[in-house]
């Protein structure tokens, strides 16, 4: 089947972007989810969960 052999596209859930061919992400350990490097960066400096799911990230404070 040809709906098979389409690729699955990512999108980043904070910027509502496509990712690009080769740009950088960061999975999430727990929950699978991908987010452009920039992005998920900038939400756990406010958030310590998942954007899509709210799965906690378990971020340590720094001291």
């Amino acid at each position: 089947r040809e709906e098979e052999e389409e690729e699955e596209i990512l999108e980043c859930a904070v910027c509502l972007s496509e990712f690009e061919e080769n740009e950088a992400g960061r999975r999430l350990p727990k929950c699978g989810h991908v987010f452009h490097t920039e992005c998920i960066d900038m939400w756990f400096s406010s958030h310590s969960t998942c954007p899509l799911c709210r799965t906690s990230v378990g971020l340590e404070a720094s001291s």
